[in-house]
């Protein structure tokens, strides 16, 4: 592959440059920044860069994400820094998440399934133990995202992908300080995000979302 070659492929990872600014901007400026700034790039791209499906994806991850994101604040399981409500950039974080996902989907297509599993697989083990939070998650996430391959029509390396994308978005997102979650026997003992189990909750709600929102193709998946 020729230089240029290589520079446009890295140039396609742009949005990842989305979560420490985002971040950044939450913190220092508050929520209501970050959704103002998330909120413009959301609606150029379902504007002008998304066709119908695409659209619908993005629509849905959006509404699905803000009632799991309740669900979840509601329980105690963590919060936001600042806020009791789950802030609006994180729905719309997801929209966009969806947007980039299917733009990325050719590039996904030409990594065969057992590059991306092997690597996967790897990632779970050796993220959550650099992260201290290392345990039997690993294994119940590697067992999830293979079970959840049998499912889908998609490229496999986008669920991967995904949950790379999960487990550096949490683990930036309580190393900044911008939410925490907190010890489910108390509710009020800051812990160490579980990366592995997150890393398959991004994926699984992917797979959910692609589904309802009817985007994934009927195509016959070939696994190599």
């Amino acid at each position: 592959m020729d230089s240029n070659g290589f520079l446009k492929k890295i140039s396609l990872l742009w949005p990842f440059l989305f979560v420490p600014a985002t971040l950044y901007i939450a913190k220092s400026f508050g929520h209501l920044a970050a959704t103002f700034v998330l909120s413009v790039l959301f609606f150029s791209l379902f504007v002008f860069k998304a066709d119908v499906k695409t659209r619908r994806l993005m629509l849905v991850l959006a509404v699905f994400s803000a009632v799991f994101e309740t669900a979840n604040i509601g329980v105690g399981a963590y919060k936001y820094l600042g806020t009791i409500t789950t802030p609006t950039w994180i729905s719309i974080g997801w929209g966009i998440l969806g947007w980039w996902l299917v733009s990325l989907e050719k590039e996904f297509s030409k990594i065969s399934f057992k590059t991306s599993f092997a690597a996967i697989c790897v990632l779970l083990v050796a993220v959550p133990w650099f992260n201290n939070s290392l345990s039997v998650s690993s294994a119940i996430a590697i067992a999830g995202l293979y079970l959840l391959s049998l499912c889908v029509s998609q490229p496999f390396s986008i669920y991967a992908f995904t949950a790379l994308f999960g487990m550096i978005a949490e683990y930036s997102g309580t190393a900044a300080g911008v939410w925490a979650y907190f010890s489910p026997s108390d509710g009020k003992t800051p812990v160490s995000p579980d990366l592995a189990y997150l890393a398959l909750g991004y994926a699984l709600i992917l797979a959910f979302c692609f589904w309802i929102s009817g985007y994934e193709n009927k195509t016959v998946k070939k696994r190599s």
